[in-house]
């Protein structure tokens, strides 16, 4: 019975760290194609594609940033580019009347250079994300997304194809032994019926 019971909770902790790791990396790949970054808890977060901030955030780090009244010069911020949905993560390097001016740490030249092909316009609040606030390479699982992202789709669809098993054997097996339980049970009865009659 103990064994029974310790085998159920291992059973459900497995199922529930399984789902945690599939809804993790199905929420990164959906960020990562739709170019959204994912909120939670007042914070959000997302993958740094690039080597733009090498110096301080490789590429493949996971960033976490939250909206603030006061962005200063020397913060790190995440701001959408005026080129498409794409994400940038640069530092405030000065605050003009315009706005913020940026520049990526690995960078020569500012976001908003003159001389930059992609010249991004001064950066004004409402389009910061927010402030980042902590980073890490989470063991090189971000850097996944951004140089194997079939690697990681096989790896969701194994993940997924091994628990479908895994719950369709234990459920089985647990039929099984209902169905033996119940078996027993009635054959129990009619033993105990067939004792009444002898005895009578």
């Amino acid at each position: 019975m103990t064994k029974t019971i310790v085998k159920k909770i291992g059973y459900s902790i497995f199922i529930l760290f399984t789902l945690i790791i599939i809804t993790f990396l199905t929420l990164n790949m959906l960020s990562f194609i739709k170019k959204e970054p994912i909120k939670l808890f007042g914070y959000r977060y997302s993958v740094v594609v690039t080597n733009s901030m090498e110096k301080t955030i490789p590429v493949g780090s996971y960033i976490f940033y939250k909206e603030i009244d006061d962005y200063q010069v020397n913060d790190v911020i995440v701001f959408r580019s005026k080129y498409g949905k794409r994400l940038i993560v640069h530092e405030i390097i000065d605050i003009t009347e315009e706005g913020f001016e940026t520049k990526g740490n690995n960078n020569q030249l500012s976001d908003q250079s003159n001389s930059n092909l992609y010249k991004e316009d001064y950066i004004t609040p409402d389009k910061i994300l927010g402030k980042v606030t902590y980073s890490t390479t989470l063991f090189g699982i971000g850097k996944l997304f951004v140089t194997q992202q079939s690697t990681i789709l096989l790896i969701v669809i194994v993940i997924t194809f091994i628990l479908f098993i895994s719950y369709l054997i234990s459920f089985i097996k647990e039929l099984k032994l209902r169905q033996e339980e119940k078996l027993l049970e009635q054959l129990k009865n009619e033993i105990k019926e067939e004792q009444k009659e002898e005895t009578k």
